[in-house]
């Protein structure tokens, strides 16, 4: 005889699990894309990746919150107002090591991230620049009408090397800007490494970063 009840609880399990298989490719995706478009500065179309009450923390600058902070800091801190790479220009943001942890109520998740950028280009001067750097994201994601967006996106640079130079590495992002002054300042300097959003994976216990 079938065990109805049982196997409706089966299937229940399994459309749970490839929904939250579906997220997850859903999110990997948004996240990829947001560094394709830094690649190509696309400044507007990563500001639409992210939700209307959004908000972005890189390193020392500030909290940008919403969209109109958001713009400010995607469009004219960091993008300058310009809009595409100049030609000899490398702008490749890596997205990387991406682990996606999806609330229960499949409306909300986690993502931490490895971002290796290399950068570079020619100086005012005509001379050939490079720069490599690299940090952790610990992001936030909502689901909105079907569709999920970057609620928040915090990334922790860990390490800025201008080539050729070891003398000229630098550990720390740019300050606040007088210019674009972020929605709230930092709170002092970001922690060296960034709190794991989950758990160990075979124990099941809290990631405890105590250094």
């Amino acid at each position: 005889m079938t065990d109805r009840g049982g196997l409706e609880a089966r299937l229940a399990d399994l459309e749970r699990r490839v929904g939250e298989l579906d997220d997850i490719t859903q999110i990997e995706r948004l996240q990829r894309t947001y560094g394709y478009f830094l690649d190509n500065r696309m400044q507007s179309e990563i500001v639409d990746l992210f939700a209307d009450d959004g908000e972005v923390e890189i390193g020392s600058r500030g909290n940008y919150r919403g969209r109109a902070g958001i713009e400010t800091l995607m469009v004219e801190l960091l993008g300058e107002n310009k809009r595409g790479v100049a030609l000899g220009e490398v702008l490749n943001h890596l997205q990387l090591q991406g682990i996606v942890t999806v609330a229960d109520d499949g409306a909300s998740a986690k993502g931490r991230w490895r971002a290796l950028l290399i950068v570079g280009g020619t100086d005012a001067h005509g001379h050939p620049e490079a720069l490599l750097a690299e940090g952790l994201y610990e992001n936030e994601y909502v689901k909105r009408d079907g569709r999920w967006l970057i609620g928040r996106l915090w990334w922790n640079p860990t390490l800025y090397w201008p080539l050729p130079g070891f003398d000229r590495a630098w550990f720390r992002s740019r300050g606040v800007s007088t210019e674009f002054p972020p929605t709230e300042a930092p709170n002092g300097h970001p922690p060296r490494v960034l709190p794991f959003h989950y758990p160990h994976p075979v124990t099941g216990r809290p990631i405890v970063v105590d250094f």
